[in-house]
């Protein structure tokens, strides 16, 4: 049987670990080692959209674990505006871009108001 491949049997490929449910991904993680509502902030601010639709649930529980409700309520807003249905234009309707505008403009002053204090 000379020049006849044969067939070993190949042990199966182990399977990427998965984490561990009480495992955070890092921005969950750094929402709750952050010292202080006004660090959240800043986090919440700069996470990006897709981020915000994929890890809500994990980001509105680290930011209740952390007894920043006002996480979960600038998340809610970012959540609509992201869901809205846009114009012709593709512009958000005006009652949406108006309250995520006031929402971020108010995390933005109270964060520099920490930074010029």
């Amino acid at each position: 049987m000379h020049g006849v491949p044969t067939t070993h049997a190949v042990p199966p490929r182990p399977r990427p670990a998965r984490r561990a449910a009480r495992t955070l991904f890092p921005v969950a993680a750094q929402l709750l080692a952050a010292e202080s509502d006004l660090d959240r902030m800043g986090l919440l601010l700069r996470i990006s959209d897709a981020l915000i639709i994929k890890q809500s649930r994990a980001l509105r529980q680290a930011c209740m674990s952390a007894g920043f409700k006002m996480g979960c309520d600038f998340l809610d807003v970012r959540e609509a505006s992201l869901h809205a249905n846009r114009d012709r234009q593709g512009h958000l309707p005006a009652e949406f871009q108006r309250s995520l505008q006031i929402w971020c403009n108010g995390f933005v002053a109270l964060s520099q108001e920490r930074s010029d204090g």
